[in-house]
């Protein structure tokens, strides 16, 4: 279990893929949520799946993380 960031947050210490509207916890410190809770992604969100708001889709890839150190998209 990781602990949040802040107190009364539900968000946890992460790695930033550049992917908005994907905060399911409402939290007013979360830069990810731009739009208003109805138009998210998480509309789409499957627990099960591998992409956060999305699928994958014919020609895209999962890239394994290498590191716990790397820690931005830009490492890889």
């Amino acid at each position: 279990v990781q602990t949040p960031l802040r107190k009364g947050c539900s968000c946890v210490r992460n790695i930033d893929i550049g992917t908005y509207d994907t905060c399911g916890h409402d939290s007013i410190y979360c830069y990810a949520n731009k739009s208003n809770p109805g138009s998210r992604h998480s509309a789409v969100y499957d627990p099960g799946g591998e992409m956060l708001g999305d699928t994958l889709k014919e020609g895209d890839r999962v890239v394994p993380l290498r590191s716990r150190e790397v820690s931005r998209l830009s490492d890889f």
